[in-house]
């Protein structure tokens, strides 16, 4: 399979789908290679979000890196092209990349667009927090004292109404 790319150059493909020119591998997306394939999307809301991820993932040097890369978290598309598949364009300008699961790695099944509300309820501190309220709730049920029963009871209202 060949397609033309500039002038009379011509890319070929390897027997795995990668591209090559001559006998070296051509990465399609690499930004500044003349032969580049592009995607036409660099600059657009959704190339933004896959990059902030990937610096967010691998880069020691950002300054949210403690939080994502050192917590082992990883951006595992190979591509942009693959991360868009997954997730396509963003739904509005009030939405942003989320992970469903807040520890696990941007991957397949685990990346989509939230309004800033639902990635409140996202939150690494949300979850420790809930946790906490819940073991008072247990603590308190179980006390002789009214007020703290009664306490208990209202948390769990709260927490029903989140």
């Amino acid at each position: 399979m060949s397609g033309k790319v500039t002038n009379t150059r011509r890319l070929n493909t390897n027997r795995l789908g990668r591209f090559i020119v001559g006998n070296k591998p051509l990465n399609p997306f690499k930004v500044g290679n003349k032969l580049a394939l592009r995607h036409g999307m660099h600059g657009t809301p959704e190339y933004i979000a896959f990059d902030a991820a990937k610096q967010r993932c691998r880069n020691p040097k950002n300054k949210t890196w403690k939080d994502y890369g050192g917590r082992g978290i990883e951006l595992r598309f190979r591509t942009f092209s693959d991360f868009f598949n997954e997730i396509g364009h963003r739904p509005s300008r009030k939405h942003s990349l989320d992970r469903k699961d807040n520890d696990g790695h941007y991957e397949v099944g685990n990346i989509k667009w939230s309004t800033p509300d639902e990635q409140v309820k996202n939150r690494r501190s949300i979850a420790v927090l809930t946790a906490h309220i819940h073991r008072l709730i247990v603590e308190w049920r179980g006390s002789t004292s009214p007020c703290r029963r009664r306490c208990a009871d209202q948390l769990e209202l709260l927490v029903r109404a989140r």
